[in-house]
């Protein structure tokens, strides 16, 4: 879930923190 580095990991998943999780 749009994981947009340390800080938007949350978006419509997780996100690991490193940029993926769309």
């Amino acid at each position: 879930g749009l994981g947009l580095g340390l800080g938007l990991g949350l978006g419509l998943g997780l996100g690991l923190g490193l940029g993926w999780g769309w």
